[in-house]
C-alpha cells in the first residue's frame, strides 16, 4: 500500500521519476487535499516538512525521502484520507443541505464527462472544482452538490463511453430563475478543459442547463382559461338572446325583458340546454386531464409506500437502529391500505361525472319528443346537478389549494424545500462514500489483501449500494411527489372553472324553464278552449327543430 499512495502522490505531481521541487510538493499536497495543519510535527508548515523529508538538501524529493512520512503515526491516518477519498471513515451525522440550498428557487446543473476515474479526483481537486463551478454561478460552495462517479454509475446518457471515465455532475442552487439563466449562460460559456480546477484532467464532454427547483403557479395559463370561460359564457349568453327574439318575433309575442321574451325566457329554454350540454362535454374533459394526473400522482405515492415497506423489511444492518423504530403496526396499516390507494384515480372522478350525466340529462329532457312543455323533468335534472356540481367545487378546489399551499404558506414551503434539499444532498453522499470505498477495496484486492476481513469490506459495500438505491428510489419519487402535487393545480384549476360555468349553465336553464313555475297559458287555454293550429303555431314549431339541432 505504500507503493501505492507514493504512485499517487508522483501522478498527483504530474510526475513519475525523478525529484520533486518545493513548489511540485505544495502543489500535490493542494490536489490531494492536505493541509499545512496536519504537520504537527512540524510547525504546521509545509516548508519544515519538506526540509527534514530532503534529507541530502539537494532542493528536491526523491520517492525513498518521501515515502519517510509513514514515520509519522499522526500523519498516517490524514494521508491515507487524502489518498482514498475519505474511504473507511463512517459519517458520524446525516448531511444537510445549506440554507442557500432550501432558499434557493431555481437549480443550475453541469456536467462534465473525464477520462479519469474518480480516484484519481483527490480531495483538493474535488474542492477546487465544486468553488470552480459556485464562481461561475456567483453563489457560495455550500449552494452546490456535486459527484464524481463513474460514467456507468451515473447513469449519463449519449455517446458511448469508457466505464472507467467520471462523470462530475453537479446541481448548483441559485435564488431565482433570472439569477438561473444567467448563470447557465455562464456555464455555457466555461470552457472546464482550460480551468485550473481540472488541471491534469482530460474533459471529454461538457453541457450545462437551469431549470426551476419548485414548478411556479401557470399564471398565463390561468388567465387564458379564465378568458375563455368568459367568451363561452357571453356566447351562449348571445346565442340564447339571439334564438329568443327570433321566437318572440315569429309568434308575435307581447312583453320586455329578459325573463319575459329574453334570454332567460321559456324561449330561450333550448338554446341554454345546448349550453347544458356543452358544460357536461367540458366537465369530461378536465376529468379526463385530471384523472391522468391523479394516476401518476397515485402511482408515486404508491411507489414511496413501497419502497417504505422494502426498507422497514431489509437486512441493512447500517439501518439497523432505523428499523427497530417503525412500529409494526405502520406496516400492516400501509399493506392494508395500498389496494384502496390504487382506486384513488377513479373515486376522483365520480362528483364530476355525475354531475356531467345529469347536466347531460337536463340537456336532453327539453328537446326529448315525449317534452310535453312542463319541464318538470328537466328541472328535476337541473337540481341533482347542482347538488353534484357544488360536491364537485368543494372537491377539486383542493387540489388547487394543495399547490397554493405549498407555494405560498412560508413555514410549509421552508418545510418542503428541506425535505427536498436533504432528499438532494443524502443520496449524493452515500453515492459518492459507496463509489470511493469501492475504489479503495479494490485497490486492496489489486495489492493481494484477501481474507474474511476483505469479505466482510464486500458485503458491508453491497449493503451500502442497497441503501443508496433505496435512498436515490426512495428521494427520486419524494421530490416528483411534491412537484405532482404542485403540477396538479392545472388540471384541478380547470375542473373548478368548468364546474362554475356548468353552475352558471345550469342556473340560466333553470332560470329558462320557470324554475318553480310552470309555462305560460294562452288566452284560449285559459278560456277552456282548444288553441288553433296556425301560422304561429307552425313557426313555433319550426323554430323549437332549429334550437333543438
Amino acid at each position: 500500500m505504500l507503493q501505492s499512495h507514493r504512485t499517487r502522490f508522483l501522478a498527483a505531481c504530474g510526475t513519475m521519476a525523478g525529484e520533486l521541487s518545493y513548489n511540485e510538493f505544495v502543489d500535490a499536497c493542494s490536489k490531494l487535499g492536505i493541509s499545512e495543519s496536519i504537520f504537527t510535527s512540524h510547525s504546521g508548515s509545509y516548508r519544515v516538512i519538506f526540509n527534514e523529508f530532503d534529507g541530502d538538501g539537494s532542493g528536491g524529493l526523491t520517492p525513498a525521502e518521501f515515502a519517510q512520512g509513514v514515520n509519522y503515526p499522526e500523519y498516517q491516518q490524514p494521508l491515507i484520507s487524502a489518498f482514498t477519498n475519505g474511504a473507511g471513515q463512517v459519517p458520524t451525522e446525516i448531511p444537510m443541505p445549506s440554507d442557500d440550498m432550501v432558499q434557493a428557487r431555481a437549480v443550475v446543473r453541469a456536467s462534465v464527462v473525464i477520462t479519469q476515474r474518480p480516484s484519481e479526483i483527490y480531495p483538493g481537486m474535488r474542492t477546487a472544482i465544486t468553488q470552480y463551478f459556485a464562481d461561475l454561478a456567483g453563489v457560495m460552495s455550500d449552494a452546490v452538490i456535486i459527484t464524481f462517479l463513474t460514467t456507468a454509475d451515473a447513469n449519463a446518457v449519449g455517446r458511448r463511453l469508457s466505464e472507467t471515465s467520471t462523470t462530475v455532475d453537479a446541481k448548483i442552487f441559485v435564488d431565482s430563475e433570472a439569477d438561473a439563466e444567467a448563470a447557465a449562460l455562464a456555464l455555457n460559456d466555461a470552457n472546464p478543459s482550460s480551468a485550473s480546477a481540472f488541471d491534469g484532467l482530460n474533459v471529454e464532454s461538457y453541457e450545462a442547463s437551469a431549470a426551476p427547483a419548485v414548478p411556479p403557479l401557470p399564471v398565463a395559463n390561468i388567465i387564458i382559461i379564465a378568458a375563455i370561460a368568459v367568451i363561452l359564457a357571453l356566447f351562449l349568453c348571445i346565442n340564447a338572446c339571439f334564438w329568443s327574439k327570433k321566437k318572440t318575433n315569429l309568434l308575435n309575442q307581447k312583453g320586455t325583458g329578459c325573463c319575459s321574451t329574453g334570454c332567460c325566457s321559456f324561449n330561450a329554454v333550448k338554446p341554454w340546454a345546448f349550453g347544458e350540454l356543452v358544460a357536461a362535454g367540458i366537465i369530461i374533459g378536465t376529468m379526463v386531464y385530471l384523472y391522468v394526473e391523479i394516476a401518476d400522482l397515485t402511482n408515486t405515492i404508491l411507489a414511496i409506500i413501497d419502497i417504505f415497506i422494502e426498507f422497514a423489511s431489509s437486512t441493512i444492518d447500517v439501518v439497523a437502529d432505523m428499523r427497530a423504530r417503525i412500529p409494526p403496526g405502520i406496516i400492516s396499516a400501509l399493506e392494508e391500505w395500498r389496494p384502496q390507494l390504487e382506486l384513488l384515480p377513479i373515486s376522483v372522478l365520480v362528483p364530476g361525472l355525475l354531475a356531467a350525466a345529469f347536466l347531460a340529462l337536463g340537456g336532453v329532457c327539453p328537446v326529448a319528443p315525449g317534452h310535453k312543455g312542463s319541464y318538470c323533468c328537466t328541472k328535476f335534472m337541473v337540481l341533482i346537478a347542482d347538488a353534484f356540481l357544488l360536491l364537485s367545487f368543494i372537491f377539486y378546489i383542493t387540489f388547487c389549494a394543495f399547490a397554493i399551499a405549498i407555494l405560498v404558506i412560508p413555514d410549509l414551503e421552508a418545510q418542503i424545500s428541506r425535505i427536498r434539499g436533504i432528499c438532494e444532498v443524502v443520496p449524493a453522499s452515500v453515492a459518492q462514500l459507496m463509489s470511493d470505498n469501492q475504489a479503495a477495496v479494490d485497490r486492496l484486492a489489486q495489492a493481494g489483501q484477501t481474507g474474511a476481513d476483505m469479505d466482510t469490506l464486500r458485503e458491508q459495500l453491497d449493503q451500502v449500494s442497497e441503501l443508496s438505491l433505496l435512498l436515490r428510489r426512495g428521494c427520486s419519487h419524494l421530490n416528483n411527489f411534491i412537484i405532482q402535487l404542485i403540477e396538479i393545480f392545472l388540471p384541478g384549476l380547470l375542473c373548478v372553472v368548468a364546474v362554475i360555468f356548468a353552475m352558471f349553465v345550469n342556473k340560466t336553464l333553470c332560470c329558462a324553464t320557470g324554475c318553480c313555475r310552470g309555462p305560460p297559458i294562452s288566452s284560449t287555454e285559459k278560456a277552456g278552449k282548444p288553441a288553433k293550429a296556425g301560422k304561429n303555431k307552425k313557426a313555433a314549431f319550426e323554430i323549437d327543430n332549429m334550437q333543438a339541432v
